[in-house]
């Protein structure tokens, strides 16, 4: 099973490259357009994104064959950038 999808900014849609998306313990970087992809054998998958100027995101997401998300981050008042 894959789950794929994209991480975007609230607020103004930007994609959020470099957020770190961990999906049932495999990691892998959000590239330039805020995509992202990961193979699991496990459904529900425990979903965590983390970036340095963003909120904590965690959900709990259902995988079929092929399911695609978006995944949308909330910025961190007064953040550095």
């Amino acid at each position: 099973m894959r789950l794929s999808g994209r991480v975007i900014e609230k607020w103004s849609n930007v994609p959020v490259a470099g957020a770190v998306v961990t999906v049932n313990g495999v990691t892998v970087i959000a590239d330039g357009a805020g995509n992202f992809a990961v193979d699991t054998q496990y459904s529900p998958a425990a979903v965590q994104v983390l970036h340095v100027h963003h909120e904590l995101m965690t959900a709990t997401v259902m995988v079929a064959e092929d399911t695609q998300i978006e995944i949308t981050l909330t910025p961190i008042a007064g953040a550095l950038r």
